[in-house]
Parts: structure tokens; sequence; C-alpha cells
């Protein structure tokens, strides 16, 4: 994996939470029951995730600060960025292993 740029989930909440609807949260919520819902459409979700990647953010460093507590929008824009990484297959196995740790 090449270098890269730090930023911090927190950063990428706040991002999303600029484009967040309230309207779509209650109605999210309602589907997704175990989870903590900004209410951030998913074409804006994605876009913020092709973000991270034409920046170079460090997805590892992200991954690892992913908790209980991180919303649904960002665990989805970090899982989007992966599956989007111009990355060897080991190294997009790792990272999702990374991820699909950091989330039990």
């Amino acid at each position: 994996m090449s270098t890269s740029t730090a930023i911090c989930t927190k950063e990428i909440e706040k991002i999303l939470c600029v484009q967040k609807d309230e309207k779509y949260r209650e109605f999210t919520s309602k589907i997704c029951k175990d989870d903590i819902i900004l209410g951030v459409k998913v074409p804006t979700v994605r876009k913020t995730a092709l973000s991270l990647l034409k920046h170079n953010y460090d997805l590892i460093s992200l991954i690892n600060q992913l908790d209980e507590n991180s919303y649904f929008e960002t665990r989805y824009c970090l899982a989007v960025a992966i599956s989007k990484a111009d990355l060897s297959f080991e190294d997009t196995i790792e990272l999702i292993r990374k991820f699909v740790n950091g989330l039990k």
C-alpha cells in the first residue's frame, strides 16, 4: 500500500453531517434498528468514499478508529472506499478483514 494522508472518522462524520436529512434518518432508522443513523443518502455517502480515495486518505487508520458508536454512514463510506480502492487482491482482503474485525 502506498503512502497515505491522515484524516479521522470524526472529520468524515462532519462532512457527512452537512448532507443529513432528518426525514431520511427517520426512514432509515426504521430499517436499521440497531445502527446509529445520520440520515445521509447513499449517493452522497458513495461520493464521500470516492473523495477519500481521491485524497489518498489512510484507510487502515480510519478502519482502526471504528467502534460501536460509529455512524452507519461512516462504516458504509469506508466499506465503499475499500471496495473501490486500487489495491492488490491481498491488500483488499486484509482491509476487509480489519474492517469486519473492527465491527465486532
